[in-house]
C-alpha cells in the first residue's frame, strides 16, 4: 500500500498538562525535604537536617525537566510513511518498520485514543502519546499495517 509521508507534531495542552505534572511532583520532594531541613536546624540537629537535602536535590533534579520540554517540544515529532514509523526528539530516534509491526494498540479514555502502542516483531516496544490528531494517527496506522493487526486496550493501558 502507498502513502505520504506524514508529519505529526505534540499537541500543546500535552506539554502543559506534562510540565505540570513534573513541577507537582518535584514540589512532592522539595517540600517535605525542605520542612525536615528547617525543624532538624531549629532543634541543632544537623545530622538529621542532612537526611532532607536528598529530597532536595532530586526535586531540583525532577524541575530541571520542565527545561527539557520547554527547549524541545517543538522538536518532538512523528513521522509516518509506508516504510517506517519514526518517533524523533532531540536526544534520540526511534524507528519501527511498517512490515514489522506485529500489532498496535489503541488505549482510549473516555473515548478519545490517549495512547497507541505499536509492537514489532523483534520485541520493539513504542509508544505514542501527547500528539495531535491521535485519531487521525490511528486510522493512518490502520490502513498502512491493516485493521486484522490494530486492536483496541479496554482496560490495562500501558
Amino acid at each position: 500500500m502507498q502513502t505520504q509521508n506524514v508529519t505529526y507534531g505534540l499537541d500543546s495542552s500535552f506539554v502543559r498538562k506534562t510540565k505540570k505534572k513534573i513541577i507537582f511532583a518535584s514540589l512532592f520532594y522539595i517540600v517535605p525535604g525542605c520542612l525536615i531541613v528547617g525543624f532538624n536546624l531549629l532543634d541543632f540537629d544537623y545530622v538529621k537536617a542532612l537526611l532532607g537535602m536528598p529530597l532536595i536535590v532530586f526535586g531540583v533534579h525532577k524541575f530541571k525537566e520542565v527545561r527539557y520540554w520547554k527547549e524541545n517540544s517543538s522538536k518532538i515529532k512523528l513521522e509516518i510513511s509506508a516504510d517506517h514509523i519514526l518517533v524523533v526528539d532531540s536526544k534520540e530516534k526511534r524507528s519501527i518498520k511498517t512490515n514489522n509491526v506485529k500489532k498496535v494498540t489503541l488505549q482510549p479514555i473516555h473515548g478519545k485514543i490517549k495512547s497507541i502502542v505499536v509492537d514489532g516483531y523483534d520485541s520493539s516496544v513504542t509508544k505514542i502519546e501527547g500528539f495531535s490528531s491521535m485519531e487521525d494517527i490511528a486510522q493512518h496506522l490502520k490502513k498502512l499495517v491493516g485493521e486484522s493487526k490494530v486492536k483496541t486496550a479496554k482496560m490495562l493501558h500501558r
